[in-house]
């Protein structure tokens, strides 16, 4: 089906217009995007980055303002300061030659999105503020953050957007074959309005022939124009490197800023929406069931009201679920729309770091956990190559989670209060800590079957000796009691002395390898023969 069709049928579809009164409009909102992405290298030992930052490619590496001081502002100050020290040395490195573990790479060729969201009429065109690619060569994974803005929207339009803009492919279709629950068409935009790429959701045929014949589901076209020349691993042709798995499901992690013009009208069932980026529905209705929702003030926000009874005083939300982080409050407040010193800023910088790096933990788990899982399919006790690389891929994940254990591993990221709330606030809702725990322990299981088979190796080395030592005893003590001079050869020529060494040393060389060939058998005599006949078996009393 073509997509002005589609578009036409969407608009078709509509059976309630936009709300555009000023007391549910959005002022300014900011929607950052987080796609983990497990990396893989099609030669070992290939660098990744520059493998990336090659002629023709769009990325290069960032220089950000930690590298010019002329640039340095406030915000990064505060920003440096919020993180405790083991966390800094991870982002920022140590010293002003210290080696950073995260390489930066950004591309500038796309300035805007055009986003037509289903049941809408007219698209939604948000400036990109940029696009990033975060890489942990040391453990192959890699974070794409894609930030957009706008200003001056409905707040049903921001809540679709969380809901619909963040798919990675479709999870099935319409009837009448438009993509379910996402965004009609997404376009990637230049500077000068031309489209670059553009989404292929629509295209039901495509997805179900690629999960067909590579059973994983196929990355929607405008994503994969995004992480270009990356790319997706089952789809992938020889040669091309580096190339992409993916971690999670379609919806990628999401950050959002909603700046309203009047908070004071947001009702519990928008802020609902908008912590578990649902989408819009009536303002009036709860999206879930009450009882679902029984704690949700308790455990999915974190409000940070100033009690003050004065013109300063402001209301302001954080909200984090598994699906979004979100805060909302008063655009006319100074102090929450300032990027310098207010929460927008916080927001870009701070914030931002604290949902990477919690997004980012949870990745790594997930990449640990199966790539384990893939070492032990290939395990097979009875083919000594495949324990042999069963063997060299445990000890090099006990390598890869040792590391990520003491360099990226934090349960507490800043010991201001805010900052320390929200980091524990995401941690809760992804489940670090349990998912720790569950990579740990198959790592410990992974360890012990090792071991045992190492101790099982032993000693049947051990076995083998023992009977081979036993059989060599008897001869040594038969010609040590005749003092090897059975037959006396000290007149012999030299190389008569040298074929009766041989003819000794071949039999004695069969009979070894015989002996150790037999091992098993002969220790089974051996232990059989040390069990005593006249010996009875205890009665129980």
């Amino acid at each position: 089906m073509a997509m002005d069709q589609i578009l036409a049928q969407s608009a078709e579809r509509q059976s309630t217009s936009r709300d555009l009164d000023a007391d549910h409009h959005v002022r300014h909102f900011r929607q950052s995007l987080l796609w983990p992405l497990r990396l893989s290298r099609a030669e070992r030992g290939a660098n990744i980055v520059d493998s990336l930052v090659r002629p023709g490619s769009p990325w290069q590496v960032h220089t950000d303002e930690f590298d010019d001081p002329t640039a340095f502002r406030e915000r990064h100050y505060s920003e440096l300061v919020t993180f405790l020290p083991p966390v800094r040395r991870f982002l920022y490195g140590e010293g002003a030659t210290g080696s950073v573990a995260t390489d930066v790479l950004r591309r500038s060729d796309i300035a805007k999105v055009r986003v037509h969201l289903a049941g809408d009429l007219r698209p939604v065109v948000l400036d990109i503020a940029h696009i990033d690619l975060y890489i942990l060569s040391d453990i192959d994974l890699a974070m794409l953050n894609v930030e957009l803005t706008t200003s001056d929207v409905p707040l049903d339009v921001a809540q679709d957007m969380l809901f619909q803009f963040g798919r990675l492919y479709p999870a099935k279709w319409n009837d009448d074959g438009s993509p379910f629950e996402c965004a009609t068409l997404i376009e990637l935009l230049a500077a000068d309005g031309t489209p670059v790429a553009q989404s292929d959701y629509a295209e039901r045929g495509k997805y179900l022939e690629y999960a067909c014949r590579n059973r994983a589901p196929l990355v929607a076209a405008h994503w994969r124009h995004l992480v270009f020349p990356l790319a997706q691993h089952e789809g992938a042709g020889p040669g091309t490197t580096p190339r992409f798995k993916l971690l999670e499901g379609e919806r990628v992690a999401q950050m959002a800023f909603v700046g309203m013009a009047k908070q004071e009208m947001l009702t519990r069932g928008d802020y609902v929406r908008l912590a578990f980026a649902s989408g819009a529905g009536d303002r009036s209705a709860l999206p879930f069931a009450e009882r679902h929702l029984e704690s949700f003030e308790a455990d999915y926000c974190y409000d940070r009201q100033d009690e003050r009874r004065d013109s300063k005083a402001t209301t302001l939300r954080f909200m984090s679920s598994e699906s979004a982080f979100v805060v909302v409050g008063p655009w006319n407040d100074t102090s929450f729309q300032c990027a310098e010193r207010g929460y927008l800023g916080q927001f870009r910088h701070q914030q931002f770091l604290l949902f990477m790096i919690a997004n980012f933990q949870k990745a790594a788990l997930l990449m640990f956990s199966d790539r384990m899982a893939g070492a032990v399919n290939m395990l097979d006790i009875a083919d000594p190559q495949a324990v042999m690389a069963f063997r060299t891929a445990t000890r090099r994940e006990l390598e890869r989670f040792l590391r990520f254990t003491h360099r990226y591993w934090f349960q507490g990221v800043s010991s201001n209060e805010l900052d320390k709330e929200l980091f524990a606030l995401s941690r809760r809702h992804l489940g670090l800590d349990r998912m720790y725990e569950d990579v740990r322990a198959e790592i410990e299981e992974m360890s012990q079957f090792l071991e045992g088979e190492a101790m099982r190796r032993q000693n049947d080395t051990m076995m083998r000796l023992t009977v081979v030592t036993i059989v060599g005893l008897i001869l040594t003590i038969a010609t040590g009691f005749l003092g090897m001079n059975v037959f006396d050869y000290s007149e012999l020529t030299p190389l008569s002395k040298s074929a009766a060494f041989l003819v000794v040393l071949m039999p004695t060389v069969a009979l070894m390898m015989i002996a150790v060939r037999a091992s098993r058998r002969l220790s089974a005599f051996l232990d059989r023969m040390t069990n005593d006949p006249f010996q009875r078996p205890r009665r129980r009393e």
